[in-house]
């Protein structure tokens, strides 16, 4: 999967008239002459670099031309299918492009509009504002009048894209495409006073948030994380935490250190909040229903990318308290249970793994197998060692050492290692698939599932990634048949969300809407993983109630402590 060679640009038969622009006279026939001979003085692999910076493919080669006209393939998704995990074609959305190579082109471009009669100062000038326009998109109407020279500048990755597109798999992920665009349109009911009140009194109900998870004020001091303190407090609890080269707790290892140590939870809730208060950005449609751009397509596995501050199910969980159905209609949320294992167990044919998931909890009963919990242990009588042993059991599915297990689980290397060996020697199938697997995504260079989702691999591509990827990637494909054969029937999908959809649903046709989304999710999973069956988690929320979990305090519990503490102060 080394860059092709590239294209010659293809010509326009036709001539641009003049226009202004900026205050100078544009002929487009010269500057088009001057790109296409800017663009061809790249290298193959600066070309390469260029074109998937502006992220545009607008001039198509005529094969398959009808299609994608027609909007039943997106170039733009088969572009990143083609170039997802290359080094050498990497899409802009994830800033990853060389900008060296941008700018290189600008240089180049200036000097070829110099060549074809432009003076100097006329030629930096033109290719500076060409650049700023095109990158920054600053004024759509600049870019509208240079679409058609980057389009024909652009040809060549049309050329190399369209031989390799499987026409039946684009369509599918054009039309998922097409299906989330107006499923994010739709979006999610708020209560938006309670969202008013939020942004009304951020600073109030902050402090009734910290005097809640951190009464004594041992982390959060004066309302803000205390650094000192905090490493103060882990170190009087004796948490090993994990450390910066500075030698400052490392924060980014905090969500793990929070499941593996309750003490640390509600220290990490607060840490949570507080950026999310702060620079949460949720947006309201014209029928006051939060939206968001969902982003497929957006990972190397594929999964949704919304950003973190405006998607409502992307923020803490307490969040949730703004969503809350409409009348007369009712939300349900149905989620895979312990999809990554049964992914992961269907795929690799570990009939342990497959037994222990089928039974029930598996993550309960590797516990009770490495000797953590006692064979009597429940959910609900042992819930903090299951979430340790849930941490656990994921990192080593996707290649935890010894020494890092150690690390999160405060314990010596031995009892790591011997955790480890467990693992292995009660999964043994998986385990051999695993390495087999990261042999032959080695030998042919790259991943891929059923659906055609790919990711190129090389000698850079970690083993840990290797083994995440497949089951990533399984798992957006079942998300994705999900949606759209849920939408296919009527049902009203709302979001996405991880390995979890967020439906709406009137009151009257609840039960009936729920079986039937129900058993279109399971078959889905069913269709990718050979009949392997997974199982659902199934939230209900009707009107005056919110999406909140069970057992969480949402923003309205604190909007209204806030309310009553002001009201009784007054009174006073």
């Amino acid at each position: 999967m080394l860059p092709m060679t590239m294209q010659p640009a293809k010509q326009h038969s036709f001539q641009y008239q003049p226009f202004s622009w900026q205050g100078e006279v544009v002929d487009l026939n010269v500057l088009l002459s001057a790109v296409a001979e800017a663009f061809s003085s790249l290298t193959a692999q600066q070309q390469h670099n260029v074109e998937f910076r502006f992220g545009c493919v607008s001039l198509l080669t005529d094969k398959h031309s009808e299609s994608i006209m027609q909007g039943q393939v997106d170039l733009q998704i088969e572009a990143g299918v083609m170039a997802n995990g290359h080094n050498a074609l990497r899409l802009p959305e994830r800033h990853l492009k060389p900008q060296d190579d941008v700018d290189f082109f600008f240089e180049n471009l200036a000097s070829a509009l110099c060549s074809v009669g432009l003076d100097h100062g006329q030629a930096r000038r033109m290719s500076s504002r060409a650049k700023c326009a095109l990158i920054a998109g600053s004024n759509p109407d600049l870019l509208a009048k240079f679409s058609d020279i980057i389009a024909t500048m652009l040809n060549g990755i049309a050329m190399q894209v369209m031989p390799s597109i499987d026409v039946a798999q684009a369509t599918k992920r054009a039309q998922y495409a097409n299906e989330i665009r107006e499923i994010q349109q739709r979006g999610i009911p708020c209560d938006v006073e309670l969202l008013a009140a939020v942004r009304t009194n951020r600073a109030a109900l902050w402090q009734t948030i910290t005097n809640y998870y951190d009464p004594m004020q041992t982390v959060y001091r004066n309302g803000r994380f205390d650094h000192s303190a905090f490493a103060h407090f882990i170190d009087t609890q004796g948490i090993d935490f994990p450390l910066q080269a500075t030698g400052k707790p490392n924060l980014v290892e905090f969500k793990d250190m929070a499941k593996a140590y309750p003490v640390l939870r509600p220290i990490y809730t607060l840490y949570k909040l507080d950026a999310q208060l702060r620079n949460e950005k949720l947006r309201l449609n014209a029928e006051s229903r939060l939206i968001a751009d969902l982003k497929p397509f957006a990972t190397l596995t594929g999964r949704h990318a919304p950003s973190s501050n405006r998607f409502i199910l992307g923020l803490s969980k307490q969040f949730r308290g703004l969503v809350t159905p409409e009348p007369s209609t009712a939300l349900f949320m149905l989620d895979f249970v312990g999809q990554e294992i049964a992914i992961a167990a269907a795929l690799s044919g570990d009939q342990m793994l497959q037994k222990d998931y089928l039974n029930g909890d598996v993550y309960l009963t590797f516990a009770i197998h490495i000797g953590l919990v006692p064979e009597s242990a429940t959910k609900a009588t042992h819930a903090a060692e299951r979430e340790s042993c849930k941490m656990i059991f994921i990192g080593l599915l996707y290649g935890m050492s010894a020494k890092t297990l150690a690390l999160k689980l405060n314990c010596d290397d031995a009892s790591a290692r011997k955790i480890l060996t467990d693992y292995r020697q009660r999964y043994p199938q998986l385990c051999q698939w695993q390495e087999a697997l990261i042999k032959q995504a080695r030998d042919q260079q790259e991943l891929s599932t059923a659906s055609g989702w790919r990711m190129f691999v090389d000698y850079s591509t970690k083993p840990t990634t290797i083994k995440n990827w497949p089951i990533q990637a399984v798992g957006v494909d079942i998300l994705r048949k999900a949606i759209l054969d849920c939408e296919s029937v009527g049902l009203r999908v709302l979001a996405p969300l991880h390995d979890a959809i967020l439906f709406e649903s009137s009151l009257v046709d609840l039960d009936a809407h729920v079986q039937q989304a129900q058993t279109l999710m399971v078959n889905a999973a069913k269709h990718w993983l050979s009949d392997f069956p997974l199982r659902l988690d199934t939230q209900l929320v009707f009107p005056g109630q919110t999406l909140c979990p069970p057992g969480i305090l949402n923003l309205k519990h604190f909007v209204s402590s806030h309310a009553q503490t002001t009201f009784c102060r007054k009174q006073v």
